[in-house]
Protein backbone atom coordinates (compact mmCIF):
# COMPACT_ATOMS: atom_id res chain seq x y z
CA UNK A 1 0.00 0.00 0.00
CA UNK A 2 1.54 3.19 -0.92
CA UNK A 3 2.40 6.16 1.87
CA UNK A 4 -0.77 7.70 0.27
CA UNK A 5 -3.37 5.69 0.76
CA UNK A 6 -3.68 5.73 4.89
CA UNK A 7 -6.87 3.70 5.25
CA UNK A 8 -6.02 0.12 6.62
CA UNK A 9 -7.70 -3.12 7.39
CA UNK A 10 -8.74 -3.33 10.84
CA UNK A 11 -5.97 -4.78 13.19
CA UNK A 12 -6.66 -8.59 14.42
CA UNK A 13 -7.83 -7.39 18.08
CA UNK A 14 -10.48 -4.97 16.42
CA UNK A 15 -11.76 -7.71 13.58
CA UNK A 16 -11.94 -9.75 16.54
CA UNK A 17 -14.08 -7.13 18.94
CA UNK A 18 -16.58 -6.19 16.19
CA UNK A 19 -17.01 -9.93 15.47
CA UNK A 20 -18.27 -10.02 18.79
CA UNK A 21 -20.16 -7.40 18.55
CA UNK A 22 -21.94 -8.82 15.55
CA UNK A 23 -22.60 -11.84 16.95
CA UNK A 24 -24.20 -10.31 20.94
CA UNK A 25 -25.90 -8.19 18.22
CA UNK A 26 -27.13 -11.03 15.45
CA UNK A 27 -28.25 -13.28 18.97
CA UNK A 28 -29.89 -10.54 20.78
CA UNK A 29 -31.95 -8.08 17.95
CA UNK A 30 -34.83 -9.33 15.55
CA UNK A 31 -33.76 -9.94 12.05
CA UNK A 32 -34.74 -6.97 10.34
CA UNK A 33 -33.46 -4.46 13.09
CA UNK A 34 -29.93 -6.20 12.89
CA UNK A 35 -30.30 -5.35 9.12
CA UNK A 36 -30.69 -2.25 9.39
CA UNK A 37 -28.05 -1.87 12.15
CA UNK A 38 -25.66 -3.95 9.53
CA UNK A 39 -26.23 -1.32 6.85
CA UNK A 40 -25.67 1.49 9.39
CA UNK A 41 -22.25 -0.38 10.41
CA UNK A 42 -21.07 -1.10 6.56
CA UNK A 43 -22.18 2.55 5.52
CA UNK A 44 -20.06 3.98 8.14
CA UNK A 45 -17.03 1.69 7.07
CA UNK A 46 -16.78 2.04 3.60
CA UNK A 47 -17.45 5.86 3.62
CA UNK A 48 -14.12 6.06 5.79
CA UNK A 49 -12.18 3.72 4.67
CA UNK A 50 -11.76 1.66 7.12
CA UNK A 51 -12.59 -1.66 5.02
CA UNK A 52 -11.39 -1.47 1.20
CA UNK A 53 -9.88 -3.24 -1.35
CA UNK A 54 -6.52 -1.52 -3.36
CA UNK A 55 -8.49 -1.52 -6.50
CA UNK A 56 -10.71 0.88 -5.64
CA UNK A 57 -8.10 3.45 -6.00
CA UNK A 58 -8.82 2.36 -9.74
CA UNK A 59 -12.59 3.45 -9.99
CA UNK A 60 -12.28 7.50 -10.28
CA UNK A 61 -9.47 6.67 -12.71
CA UNK A 62 -11.74 4.54 -14.86
CA UNK A 63 -15.25 5.87 -14.62
CA UNK A 64 -16.58 9.48 -14.98
CA UNK A 65 -19.66 10.94 -15.10
CA UNK A 66 -22.56 9.37 -16.37
CA UNK A 67 -20.77 6.10 -17.25
CA UNK A 68 -22.45 2.81 -16.58
CA UNK A 69 -20.69 -0.01 -14.11
CA UNK A 70 -21.85 -3.25 -12.87
CA UNK A 71 -21.68 -5.24 -9.83
CA UNK A 72 -21.48 -8.91 -9.22
CA UNK A 73 -21.59 -10.07 -6.19
CA UNK A 74 -22.41 -6.63 -4.61
CA UNK A 75 -23.15 -8.09 -0.99
CA UNK A 76 -22.60 -5.07 1.01
CA UNK A 77 -22.21 -2.87 -1.52
CA UNK A 78 -18.39 -1.44 -0.71
CA UNK A 79 -17.72 -1.44 -4.35
CA UNK A 80 -21.12 -0.07 -5.27
CA UNK A 81 -20.44 3.24 -3.69
CA UNK A 82 -17.55 3.44 -5.19
CA UNK A 83 -18.97 3.08 -8.24
CA UNK A 84 -21.80 5.14 -7.52
CA UNK A 85 -20.12 8.40 -6.25
CA UNK A 86 -17.86 8.11 -9.58
CA UNK A 87 -20.53 7.85 -12.17
CA UNK A 88 -22.61 10.80 -10.72
CA UNK A 89 -26.35 11.76 -10.90
CA UNK A 90 -26.28 11.12 -14.94
CA UNK A 91 -25.14 7.87 -14.32
CA UNK A 92 -25.73 4.16 -13.62
CA UNK A 93 -24.94 1.22 -11.40
CA UNK A 94 -25.82 -2.15 -11.96
CA UNK A 95 -25.68 -4.57 -8.29
CA UNK A 96 -26.10 -8.13 -8.43
CA UNK A 97 -26.57 -10.20 -4.53
CA UNK A 98 -28.31 -13.22 -4.67
CA UNK A 99 -28.12 -13.83 -1.31
CA UNK A 100 -31.90 -12.78 0.50
CA UNK A 101 -30.34 -11.60 3.79
CA UNK A 102 -27.59 -9.89 2.26
CA UNK A 103 -29.50 -8.36 0.10
CA UNK A 104 -31.87 -6.56 2.25
CA UNK A 105 -28.78 -5.35 3.74
CA UNK A 106 -27.39 -3.71 0.33
CA UNK A 107 -31.14 -2.43 0.04
CA UNK A 108 -31.06 -0.72 3.59
CA UNK A 109 -26.99 0.55 3.12
CA UNK A 110 -28.35 1.93 -0.88
CA UNK A 111 -31.21 3.66 0.66
CA UNK A 112 -29.43 5.04 3.47
CA UNK A 113 -26.71 6.66 1.74
CA UNK A 114 -29.60 7.71 -1.02
CA UNK A 115 -27.88 6.21 -3.54
CA UNK A 116 -30.14 7.00 -6.45
CA UNK A 117 -28.11 5.77 -9.04
CA UNK A 118 -27.74 2.45 -8.30
CA UNK A 119 -30.46 -0.52 -9.16
CA UNK A 120 -30.14 -3.78 -6.95
CA UNK A 121 -31.03 -6.95 -8.10
CA UNK A 122 -31.13 -10.25 -6.13
CA UNK A 123 -30.01 -12.90 -7.98
CA UNK A 124 -26.56 -14.29 -9.08
CA UNK A 125 -24.52 -14.27 -12.47
CA UNK A 126 -23.59 -17.72 -14.14
CA UNK A 127 -23.86 -18.91 -17.77
CA UNK A 128 -27.28 -20.40 -17.57
CA UNK A 129 -30.79 -18.66 -16.36
CA UNK A 130 -32.44 -20.64 -13.32
CA UNK A 131 -32.87 -21.69 -9.59
CA UNK A 132 -29.41 -22.73 -8.06
CA UNK A 133 -28.70 -23.75 -4.42
CA UNK A 134 -26.49 -21.56 -2.62
CA UNK A 135 -24.53 -22.43 0.61
CA UNK A 136 -23.73 -20.06 3.55
CA UNK A 137 -20.99 -21.75 5.32
CA UNK A 138 -20.84 -21.02 9.37
CA UNK A 139 -18.91 -18.31 10.68
CA UNK A 140 -18.99 -19.33 14.32
CA UNK A 141 -21.44 -19.44 17.29
CA UNK A 142 -24.42 -20.10 14.38
CA UNK A 143 -23.95 -16.79 12.77
CA UNK A 144 -24.02 -16.94 8.90
CA UNK A 145 -20.74 -15.92 7.00
CA UNK A 146 -22.41 -14.23 3.91
CA UNK A 147 -18.77 -13.40 2.21
CA UNK A 148 -18.48 -16.73 1.60
CA UNK A 149 -21.95 -17.92 0.26
CA UNK A 150 -21.44 -20.04 -2.94
CA UNK A 151 -22.95 -21.68 -5.21
CA UNK A 152 -23.42 -25.83 -3.85
CA UNK A 153 -21.96 -27.00 -7.80
CA UNK A 154 -19.03 -25.85 -6.04
CA UNK A 155 -16.68 -28.73 -5.30
CA UNK A 156 -13.54 -29.63 -3.56
CA UNK A 157 -14.07 -27.85 -0.27
CA UNK A 158 -12.89 -28.73 3.10
CA UNK A 159 -15.65 -29.45 5.17
CA UNK A 160 -17.30 -26.58 6.66
CA UNK A 161 -20.36 -26.44 8.38
CA UNK A 162 -23.56 -25.03 6.53
CA UNK A 163 -25.84 -22.80 8.57
CA UNK A 164 -28.26 -23.21 5.73
CA UNK A 165 -28.47 -23.45 2.12
CA UNK A 166 -31.24 -20.75 -0.15
CA UNK A 167 -32.56 -21.46 -3.25
CA UNK A 168 -31.57 -18.09 -5.33
CA UNK A 169 -32.19 -17.05 -8.47
CA UNK A 170 -29.03 -16.63 -11.08
CA UNK A 171 -29.22 -14.78 -14.27
CA UNK A 172 -27.11 -14.29 -17.30
CA UNK A 173 -25.92 -10.66 -17.63
CA UNK A 174 -26.46 -11.00 -21.61
CA UNK A 175 -30.52 -11.45 -20.64
CA UNK A 176 -30.68 -8.82 -18.19
CA UNK A 177 -27.91 -6.00 -19.32
CA UNK A 178 -27.73 -6.86 -22.97
CA UNK A 179 -29.20 -3.80 -23.87
CA UNK A 180 -27.35 -1.22 -22.14
CA UNK A 181 -25.64 1.16 -24.91
CA UNK A 182 -22.52 0.97 -22.85
CA UNK A 183 -20.73 -0.32 -19.54
CA UNK A 184 -17.21 0.81 -18.46
CA UNK A 185 -16.09 -0.88 -15.72
CA UNK A 186 -17.60 -4.66 -14.21
CA UNK A 187 -16.58 -6.07 -11.24
CA UNK A 188 -17.25 -9.82 -10.10
CA UNK A 189 -16.33 -11.32 -6.87
CA UNK A 190 -18.30 -14.50 -6.55
CA UNK A 191 -16.66 -17.03 -5.04
CA UNK A 192 -14.89 -19.10 -7.75
CA UNK A 193 -18.23 -18.77 -10.56
CA UNK A 194 -16.11 -15.49 -12.19
CA UNK A 195 -15.47 -17.41 -15.12
CA UNK A 196 -19.12 -18.40 -15.25
CA UNK A 197 -20.65 -15.41 -15.17
CA UNK A 198 -18.29 -13.57 -17.45
CA UNK A 199 -19.09 -16.53 -20.10
CA UNK A 200 -22.93 -15.11 -19.46
CA UNK A 201 -21.57 -11.40 -20.24
CA UNK A 202 -20.01 -12.68 -23.35
CA UNK A 203 -21.90 -10.03 -25.40
CA UNK A 204 -21.84 -7.08 -23.01
CA UNK A 205 -18.15 -7.69 -23.23
CA UNK A 206 -17.56 -8.18 -26.78
CA UNK A 207 -19.54 -5.16 -27.65
CA UNK A 208 -18.22 -2.74 -24.41
CA UNK A 209 -15.00 -3.70 -23.62
CA UNK A 210 -15.32 -2.44 -19.92
CA UNK A 211 -12.90 -2.92 -17.21
CA UNK A 212 -13.07 -5.54 -15.49
CA UNK A 213 -12.28 -6.07 -11.60
CA UNK A 214 -12.09 -9.93 -11.28
CA UNK A 215 -11.38 -11.86 -8.27
CA UNK A 216 -9.30 -14.98 -9.00
CA UNK A 217 -9.25 -17.46 -6.32
CA UNK A 218 -7.47 -20.79 -7.63
CA UNK A 219 -9.07 -23.33 -5.18
CA UNK A 220 -12.36 -22.11 -5.92
CA UNK A 221 -12.18 -21.79 -9.95
CA UNK A 222 -10.81 -25.56 -9.96
CA UNK A 223 -14.31 -26.19 -7.80
CA UNK A 224 -15.88 -25.58 -11.02
CA UNK A 225 -14.06 -27.35 -13.06
CA UNK A 226 -12.10 -24.94 -14.33
CA UNK A 227 -8.80 -22.73 -13.98
CA UNK A 228 -6.63 -19.78 -13.88
CA UNK A 229 -5.64 -20.25 -17.56
CA UNK A 230 -8.85 -20.65 -18.61
CA UNK A 231 -10.03 -17.39 -17.55
CA UNK A 232 -7.16 -15.80 -18.80
CA UNK A 233 -7.22 -17.09 -22.28
CA UNK A 234 -11.32 -16.02 -22.07
CA UNK A 235 -10.23 -12.81 -21.72
CA UNK A 236 -7.29 -12.34 -23.87
CA UNK A 237 -9.74 -13.78 -26.69
CA UNK A 238 -11.32 -9.98 -26.65
CA UNK A 239 -7.58 -8.02 -26.74
CA UNK A 240 -7.60 -7.69 -22.41
CA UNK A 241 -4.16 -7.44 -21.13
CA UNK A 242 -4.27 -8.65 -17.31
CA UNK A 243 -2.74 -6.90 -14.10
CA UNK A 244 -2.32 -6.78 -10.53
CA UNK A 245 -2.57 -3.86 -8.40
CA UNK A 246 -1.82 -3.94 -4.87
CA UNK A 247 -2.40 -0.12 -4.36
CA UNK A 248 0.99 1.26 -4.66
CA UNK A 249 0.46 3.15 -8.45
CA UNK A 250 1.58 0.71 -10.10
CA UNK A 251 -0.17 -1.99 -12.63
CA UNK A 252 1.89 -4.81 -13.14
CA UNK A 253 1.29 -6.79 -16.14
CA UNK A 254 0.94 -10.52 -15.78
CA UNK A 255 1.23 -12.68 -18.61
CA UNK A 256 -0.47 -15.70 -17.14
CA UNK A 257 -2.34 -16.02 -13.68
CA UNK A 258 -0.37 -18.27 -12.89
CA UNK A 259 0.91 -16.71 -9.33
CA UNK A 260 -2.03 -15.44 -8.57
CA UNK A 261 -3.84 -18.30 -5.82
CA UNK A 262 -6.17 -15.91 -4.49
CA UNK A 263 -6.23 -11.54 -5.13
CA UNK A 264 -8.12 -9.51 -7.44
CA UNK A 265 -7.51 -9.40 -11.30
CA UNK A 266 -7.89 -6.04 -12.97
CA UNK A 267 -8.84 -7.02 -17.03
CA UNK A 268 -8.18 -3.64 -19.48
CA UNK A 269 -8.32 -3.58 -23.52
CA UNK A 270 -5.90 -0.64 -24.81
CA UNK A 271 -9.27 1.28 -25.82
CA UNK A 272 -8.98 1.84 -21.87
CA UNK A 273 -5.88 1.84 -21.36
CA UNK A 274 -5.10 5.61 -21.61
CA UNK A 275 -7.37 6.24 -18.54
CA UNK A 276 -4.85 4.67 -16.20
CA UNK A 277 -2.23 7.02 -17.13
CA UNK A 278 1.36 6.72 -15.57
CA UNK A 279 -0.05 3.52 -13.03
CA UNK A 280 0.43 1.03 -16.26
CA UNK A 281 4.10 -0.20 -15.87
Amino acid sequence: MSAETINQSPTRPQTRFRESVKWILWRALPESAYQRMLAWAKARDFESGIFREPELDLVPLLLREGDTAIDVGANHGMWSLAFSKAVGSTGQVFAFEPVPFTFVTLEALVDRLGLENVETTMAGCSDEAGVFSMVIPEQGAGASDDLQAHLAEREGDSPEPAVHSVDCEVIRLDDALGDLESVEMVKMDIEGAELKALRGARGIIERHLPVVVCEVNEAFLEGFGQSRGELHDFMDGFGYRAFHYSGDRVMRPLDSLDSIEHSNVVFVTSERMDRLGELVA
